[in-house]
């Protein structure tokens, strides 16, 4: 295996999907830190090279399409 995606999604200890410590709770924050770290370290020692991650911070923030364009399309400008 050359590389392993590590599912940052599932790393919340609340099963919310934005991590704590991006919220400000960095008590659990560094618990969620911790296990991602401690996952980096079992792929190394598995002998995985690589590890990916996507953490989005803020999901789409287009704004809504006013007025609604022709035929009713949505757009963002």
């Amino acid at each position: 295996m050359e590389m392993a995606a590590i599912p940052v999604a599932q790393l919340n200890v609340d099963g919310r999907g934005v991590p704590n410590f991006m919220l400000g709770n960095y008590t659990e924050g560094n618990k969620e830190i911790e296990l991602f770290c401690n996952m980096v370290r079992q792929a190394a020692e598995a002998g995985i090279p690589a590890v990916k991650y996507y953490l989005c911070e803020m999901e789409n923030q287009r704004p809504e399409s006013k007025p609604p364009g022709r035929g009713g399309s949505v757009y963002s400008t």
